[in-house]
């Protein structure tokens, strides 16, 4: 469900004026050249359905810890930003009490959250509220 909830905000388009805007045209983009920051369980996958269904034991992915046969770093977003546990997950803790701060730990979350960073600036502010209400609020009560 979260993964279609975060396809809609990130596809979904408000017409302003004629033109049509997305989320790219409002988000933070840290890094020069690549996408939007959006702080979300769905980036331990890049947003990637097909690696998400393929994924064993998704508790084992949250850990962070690469698998010995691992051709890309674990725990890092599509435009290569950390995925940071305490900022996509409440109520954060482990399935098993950790035996020491190195020990590894099945994550167990009461809630997961999603954040998209937009720009606040004079310029897009009218459009991107306008594009927070047709496309974010929307789609929020709708899969609600």
């Amino acid at each position: 469900m979260l993964y279609e909830l975060q396809l809609a905000i990130e596809q979904g388009t408000a017409n302003v004026a004629g033109r049509d805007y997305r989320l790219d045209d409002f988000c933070y983009k840290p890094i020069s050249g690549k996408g939007c920051i959006v702080t979300s369980p769905m980036e331990y996958w890049k947003m990637n359905s097909t690696d998400l269904g393929n994924d064993q034991n998704v508790k084992e992915t949250a850990q962070c810890i690469a698998p010995p046969d691992a051709t890309e770093r674990v725990c890092f977003d599509r435009i290569g930003v950390p995925v940071l546990q305490f900022a996509i997950f409440g109520g954060l803790s482990c399935v098993v009490e950790k035996k020491n701060d190195c020990s590894e730990c099945l994550v167990k979350a009461s809630g997961l959250q999603a954040t998209f960073l937009l720009y606040n600036n004079d310029y897009t502010s009218g459009t991107a509220a306008i594009w927070e209400r047709d496309v974010f609020i929307r789609n929020i009560r709708s899969f609600n």
